[in-house]
């Protein structure tokens, strides 16, 4: 059915509009609670995870902030006005010097604080609340 809708869409009245539009509802199969989204994004929970994508940048602050025109621009690579825009992708480089220094953040130096603080914002930890 997915796979109907998004290669050929729906006809549906736009109120606001008033008028028929076309629906292609492809990124609602990726956004709702659908398998595909783990599939596309390479991560076991995406729904739930501040950071639902371990190959590109894709983030937010809360899990509100999902729900906004900017997060699913960002998460179909196209600005407001539907050109493409991809997020850059992870440095894997990057990542494992930051994985290093969580480490010694946590293991050596005791600083659980910061190391949830920098995890965080960096998406090497999530929050899956």
């Amino acid at each position: 059915q997915c796979s109907c809708l998004t290669h050929k869409g729906f006809i549906a009245f736009d109120a606001a509009l008033n008028e028929e539009v076309l629906i292609i509802p492809y990124i609602l199969c990726h956004l709702g609670d659908s398998p595909m989204h783990a599939e596309v994004t390479n991560t076991t929970n995406p729904t739930g995870t501040l950071n639902p994508c371990h190959v590109c940048n894709l983030t937010v602050e809360s899990k509100a902030q999902k729900q906004s025109e900017t997060y699913v621009c960002q998460f179909v690579g196209v600005d407001y006005v539907g050109e493409q825009h991809p997020l850059p992708m992870h440095d894997w480089e990057e990542t494992h010097a930051l994985t290093e220094e969580l480490w010694e953040l946590a293991h050596y130096q005791n600083k659980l604080e910061k190391f949830k603080q920098i995890s965080k914002k960096n998406g090497i930890c999530d929050s899956l609340n």
